[in-house]
């Protein structure tokens, strides 16, 4: 994970290419979600997918210029990091029924 706020790229772990824009994090991080926390208020964290971003805000835009306010407390201070899908926690594995108790 790498903060956004500091407008550095993101390019460790995901490939050779340096990451600078929405654009590139979708081209070379498929499946990679923008973070989300307000520090005003620390309401719980949002999850963006990068895609939606980039459809929003363009590809062309910069990782490091992305603003987000806070609908709770309306403070746009707040911790962007990026998310590549091996980071996300995995679903629980299901687990076999026990036949004995089915009835």
């Amino acid at each position: 994970m790498v903060a956004g706020g500091a407008g550095g790229a993101f390019d460790r772990g995901v490939s050779t290419k340096r990451i600078d824009t929405l654009g590139d994090l979708v081209r070379h991080a498929a499946g990679a979600v923008v973070a989300v926390t307000c520090r005003g208020c620390a309401r719980g964290t949002v999850r963006y997918a990068a895609s939606d971003l980039a459809g929003f805000y363009g590809a062309w835009r910069r990782l490091g210029s992305l603003r987000f306010r806070c609908d709770n407390c309306g403070s746009s201070d707040a911790a962007v990091v990026f998310e590549r899908p091996n980071q996300l926690a995995a679903p629980a594995r299901p687990q076999p029924l026990d036949a004995k108790n089915q009835g």
